[in-house]
């Protein structure tokens, strides 16, 4: 199998000094969705020591770039928020089909292969493992569940899919996710210090690089912001 040879992969520091030349050509709602993802992606690299902080708030840099509103036809939807996992899979296919430098490509199958095969082996970033452990799942069903997902880790990285393994990856993380800022761990508990370890490593090296191709590609719909900016003294 031939891939094209991949673009260098961008850091926060370079990807910060791309929006400062770039961020006049902007239009504002796109202008403000980097700058504030860039701020939570600066702050969670000031929080290397404390890697649960750190977790939480590159995903809020995550979380920033992607959370979207999508409108609804109707006068009693007139808008629904587009910020958990609908929207981050929709935006992760969106990235790929814009990536020509394959960086994506490269992050996940080249330098980050060993975080990455950690976080989706471990069965603590699985949700159905919890669900099982509440009961909602019966022993002979999540032994099928976990081994048709099994199957899906194992065809992607067959085929080097990087859209179906990024979709895989950020499943893992979205538990992880809940994990920490709906309660469900200590902080800086020595349980399960794996998978947060595992996933700061990996969303610290994909934000930039997920940063850098959107600015590279603005033109694309990244959809509305959820919360625009408002200015003080602005109308209602």
């Amino acid at each position: 199998m031939t891939c094209e040879t991949p673009a260098q992969a961008p850091d926060a520091l370079s990807v910060e000094a791309y929006y400062k030349e770039h961020r006049d050509s902007f239009d504002e709602p796109f202008r403000v969705r980097l700058h504030r993802s860039l701020s939570w992606l600066k702050k969670a690299l000031a929080f290397k020591d404390d890697p649960d902080f750190m977790f939480i708030a590159l995903w809020i840099a995550f979380n920033a770039v992607y959370g979207r509103e999508i409108h609804q036809d109707g006068p009693d939807r007139p808008f629904e928020l587009f910020g958990d996992r609908a929207g981050y899979k929709r935006f992760l296919t969106q990235l790929c089909e814009v990536d020509g430098g394959k960086r994506i490509y490269d992050a996940l199958w080249v330098r980050f292969s060993g975080p990455v095969r950690l976080l989706i082996s471990n069965r603590f970033t699985y949700q159905l493992f919890w669900d099982f452990q509440k009961g909602k799942l019966s022993h002979s069903e999540i032994v099928e569940r976990y081994e048709q997902n099994r199957a899906l880790i194992s065809q992607a990285v067959a085929h080097m899919n990087t859209e179906l393994i990024l979709s895989l990856i950020f499943d893992r993380l979205y538990t992880v996710r809940n994990q920490l800022v709906h309660g469900g761990a200590t902080y800086l508990s020595r349980v399960n210090r794996a998978q947060i370890n595992d996933g700061c490593t990996i969303l610290a090296a994909l934000m930039p690089i997920f940063l850098q191709i959107i600015m590279e590609n603005p033109k694309e719909d990244w959809g509305d912001l959820i919360y625009p900016l408002i200015r003080e003294g602005q109308d209602l």
